[in-house]
């Protein structure tokens, strides 16, 4: 009779420890299972904000070409350079802006014009011709505040002084498409062989120019 206990109590023990063993491998297998779950979440939310980044990325770099082609026209002009021009001669240039050919017809060296004196040791009267290429109306002033005058090409210039004498003949107001105007610039400078009226450097550096016009001329055609 005791054997039969004991018979009983291994088989329920045995019955128990395979019982129990089956649960745990449910219990891990759910586990995984859930595990995996929450990975495939975040890894869709990881993709999810790598898109929207992406889509952003995508959105700014779209604003910025907008930005770029409502910008001045900055670019390259269609104009050659004129870097031998003399007294006489016409040269085109082109601006941001406007399209215009301007022509030095004369120059003349002066201590003063009616009493006023320059700050520097001449005033160099210049006579010109304006004309207006572009298919719209063209502010004067605007145009020919893009000339200067050196002394040394390597260095700076010294612009149009006309507006301080009462005396000159200034250009300005506006210019319609295909006219042309006469009249004067007044520029200061030191007494040397050789001068040089040009488009301002500094100008066609920033884009506001896109070429370059130089006219040279002596003292002795200047006196």
């Amino acid at each position: 009779m005791n054997i039969n206990k004991t018979g009983v109590a291994v088989l329920l023990i045995s019955v128990g420890i395979l019982s129990a063993c089956g649960d745990n491998e449910d219990q891990s297998s759910e586990d995984m299972t859930t595990s995996g779950s929450e990975q495939r979440d975040t890894d869709t939310q990881v993709e999810g904000s790598s898109e929207g980044l992406t889509e952003r990325i995508d959105s700014s770099s779209d604003d910025e070409e907008t930005e770029n082609d409502s910008s001045p026209n900055l670019g390259e002009g269609t104009t050659e350079d004129q870097l031998d021009l003399r007294i006489g001669d016409t040269g085109k240039i082109e601006t941001s802006l406007n399209m215009f050919e301007l022509t030095v017809n004369s120059v003349e060296m002066m201590d003063d014009i009616n009493g006023e004196t320059p700050e520097r040791e001449k005033l160099i009267l210049t006579d010109v011709t304006l004309k207006n290429l572009s298919d719209t109306t063209m502010d004067i002033s605007e145009a020919l505040d893009v000339i200067e005058i050196t002394v040394n090409l390597d260095g700076s210039g010294s612009p149009d002084f006309a507006k301080y004498y009462d005396s000159v003949e200034t250009l300005e107001g506006q210019l319609d498409s295909g006219e042309e105007i006469k009249g004067q610039l007044v520029f200061e400078e030191n007494v040397r062989d050789e001068y040089f009226f040009r488009v301002s450097e500094g100008l066609i550096a920033a884009g506001g120019v896109k070429n370059q016009a130089i006219w040279t001329f002596t003292r002795e055609e200047a006196e």
